[in-house]
């Protein structure tokens, strides 16, 4: 199987990390020369957007989400959601509830690179805060997002917490995750980790290397 990604994407790295604790290969694909809308992209993902995963019999997967519950159908050991039925909605919350009140506002934040102090980037500044205290809410304390073990939570947590450290950086803010116990401790554990601390130190050098590029 084939993914199209790239390595500082907090969304291609959720697919990866799910991809690598299963033990599953995927040919990393970086996007086409000619663009995320060009005729040919468009042919495998009609959106143009990243991640896509490409089967090997040529049909293609949109969106991350979508992508790692196919995988761990696909692929179910090992598993990364709990056979419980509470601990599965559990872990699936965590997900998204990061994604729709931590990540959605913080992407709305490039809006305002060239206006940092625009009071509508304050308001997407509080709406992250907020975000990430009900991620706080919703999070285990047994060393994983939920339970004991990785799961697609923190194949979804580790990257997008990623982002909210950047950003924060680039605004010349303190990250907010440092007032957030468990949340702090759970970011700091991540960078050790055998598969999250490499996938996160991919994403550092490949925005250094887009920077640069700059």
């Amino acid at each position: 199987m084939k993914l199209y990604a790239v390595a500082r994407s907090p969304f291609g790295v959720r697919v990866q990390a799910a991809a690598i604790l299963k033990g599953v290969p995927l040919e990393l694909l970086p996007p086409p020369a000619e663009g995320l809308k060009s005729p040919a992209y468009l042919g495998v993902n009609p959106m143009g957007r990243l991640p896509t995963l490409v089967l090997d019999d040529g049909r293609a997967l949109p969106e991350s989400e979508v992508i790692v519950e196919y995988l761990e159908q696909v692929f179910p050991e090992p598993p990364l959601l709990p056979a419980a039925p509470w601990d599965r909605a559990r872990t699936r919350l965590i997900g998204r509830v990061a994604e729709l009140y931590v990540m959605a506002p913080l992407f709305g934040l490039f809006r305002h690179l060239a206006a940092p102090k625009d009071p509508a980037a304050d308001a997407l500044f509080v709406e992250v805060e907020r975000g990430l205290t009900h991620v706080e809410a919703v999070l285990d304390d047994q060393g994983f997002a939920w339970g004991d073990a990785p799961t697609l939570a923190d194949c979804a947590l580790a990257p997008f917490l990623f982002w909210v450290q950047e950003v924060h950086r680039i605004f010349g803010r303190p990250s907010p995750i440092a007032l957030l116990p468990k949340l702090a401790s759970y970011e700091a554990s991540l960078q050790t980790h055998p598969v999250f601390g490499p996938l996160l130190e991919a994403m550092a050098d490949d925005l250094s290397a887009l920077r640069a590029a700059r």
